[in-house]
């Protein structure tokens, strides 16, 4: 992953890569100022979520957080916010088995944002990167990839 990769929470929970530097938007849950701890929840919620019948499902589903050095400054912040953090995703051998947690750094409140549209911004980015990378961006198929994201491709 780059530095502060935009990425699914889904994505966050099956990376296996120690230390990784991203970016998420989702929506808090089980906010604990006294121990600077929260859940993160995909937004929108995965299939998985809406299909699940019972807590430990959704659960699941989440990523754990780490709000030491973010809620100074947090009088707004309350369960159900739709948030965006940039952190470090890190395992620790007293989690879960496999369990990652975001140490945030930054975030802050995306109340009003439209998260359809930043999934496919988020997607159209990891093309135009995965063009570069392969080296085959050309002007003649960058423009192909700007026309398809403004057509919502």
């Amino acid at each position: 992953m780059s530095h502060a990769e935009a990425i699914h929470v889904a994505e966050a929970i099956a990376t296996t890569q120690p230390s990784s530097s991203v970016r998420l938007v989702g929506t808090l849950k089980h906010l604990n100022r006294a121990a600077a701890t929260a859940d993160l929840m995909p937004t929108p919620p995965t299939p998985a979520t809406l299909a699940a019948r019972d807590a430990a499902s959704v659960d699941a589903a989440a990523l754990r957080l780490d709000l030491t050095h973010v809620l100074a400054d947090t009088g707004w912040l309350a369960n159900g916010e739709l948030v965006m953090l940039i952190g470090e995703l890190v395992r620790h051998a007293d989690d879960a088995p496999g369990a990652p947690l975001l140490r945030a750094r930054i975030l802050r409140s995306v109340r009003g944002l439209d998260v359809e549209l930043y999934g496919r911004c988020v997607a159209a980015r990891r093309e135009l990167l995965r063009a570069f990378q392969e080296g085959g961006l050309t002007s003649e198929n960058g423009l192909a990839l700007r026309s398809a994201g403004a057509q919502g491709v």
